[in-house]
């Protein structure tokens, strides 16, 4: 990777097993995908035709060399990812509701994903990125959350963007209170940041999930490093604030498309994907903050995509470029 512009996703790479039904007998089945935010953000993306490169850790199994092949297989350059002897590759399984909503349980004691360590961050490869992806996964372990922080030092120090997918996974967390002040931390050092209306809420603490516009509006007087903030909001569709300096807040609204719902996993990180992939194609943040138009364009292409990925089963549904 030695021509910019391209991103780089650090972070978690698991199986999600994904509940499909029960066989004859009426004993579960789950089918096994690959899956992780930041690496299903790094195959949307590879497969969007953006260049892309994943940083994180697997376990020395079959589940961690399926992680790679499927990340080789779309294009994502897996040189920096790590392979973490005599631990396990992090398990998700995922139950599916009749309207494709998702619940969550893990196998992470630890997990893999928690064992990448700041030493196995590659900081050429993130200084000549145009963009670093993260999300708050990485801040449940000391070692994994070490390994962000210097990741974003790196970003920071070479004026790379830093965009953070909250993502927040409360099971993954001892204290709820100690996961709202890391990710906090965390979002004081990104300028792209997306969150559910949920989690917009959860770290407001009084937000009104009613209220995307105020809500979102109070989030960005507490994080004014933030130029771009995505609330998703499920079936409710999308809205996307941005501020350029001396200007008034931009608000682009995304209603969701109506689709027939099969496994909604993934349509967060389809989004996160296709909104880096156009802020990269248009030259950078501030292109794409440059006027109501480009913004629209950004917002109305993430929201749709997202919208269309709940139609099929897997955490990543685009198809390739």
């Amino acid at each position: 990777m030695n021509q910019a512009p391209y991103a780089v996703c650090i972070g978690e790479a698991l199986i999600d097993f994904l509940s499909i039904g029960r066989n004859p007998s009426g004993t579960p089945i789950f089918e096994q995908n690959p899956g992780g935010a930041p690496a299903n953000v790094a195959r949307n993306l590879a497969r969007l035709g953006t260049r892309v490169a994943f940083v994180g850790a697997v376990g020395g199994d079959a589940f961690g060399q399926f992680l790679r092949d499927v990340l080789d297989a779309d294009g994502v350059d897996t040189t920096s990812m790590v392979v973490v002897p005599g631990v396990p590759t992090t398990l998700a399984f995922i139950h599916l509701d009749p309207e494709g909503e998702r619940s969550f349980s893990f196998v992470r004691s630890p997990g893999a994903d928690t064992c990448l360590r700041p030493e196995d961050v590659p900081p050429g490869l993130v200084a000549r990125a145009a963009v670093l992806h993260a999300g708050s996964l990485s801040l449940t372990h000391p070692a994994s959350s070490r390994a962000l922080h210097h990741a974003m030092d790196i970003a920071a120090a070479a004026n790379v963007m830093i965009s953070f997918d909250v993502n927040l996974r409360p099971l993954l967390w001892d204290d709820l209170a100690r996961a709202r002040r890391e990710i906090a931390t965390a979002l004081t050092r990104c300028q792209l940041a997306k969150l559910s209306i949920e989690e917009v809420c959860f770290l407001l603490q009084d937000g009104n999930k009613l209220d995307a516009h105020n809500s979102g509006k109070s989030l960005l007087a507490e994080f004014p490093n933030i130029k771009l903030l995505a609330v998703t909001m499920g079936a409710e569709g999308s809205l996307v604030l941005a501020r350029n300096p001396g200007e008034s807040l931009r608000e682009v609204r995304v209603p969701a498309k109506r689709m027939v719902a099969v496994d909604t996993t993934g349509a967060g990180d389809t989004y996160c994907a296709a909104l880096l992939h156009r802020v990269l194609a248009a030259g950078g943040l501030e292109q794409v903050l440059a006027s109501e138009a480009t913004l629209r364009e950004a917002a109305n292409f993430s929201g749709n995509l997202a919208s269309y990925s709940v139609m099929d089963r897997g955490a990543v549904t685009i198809h390739r470029r």
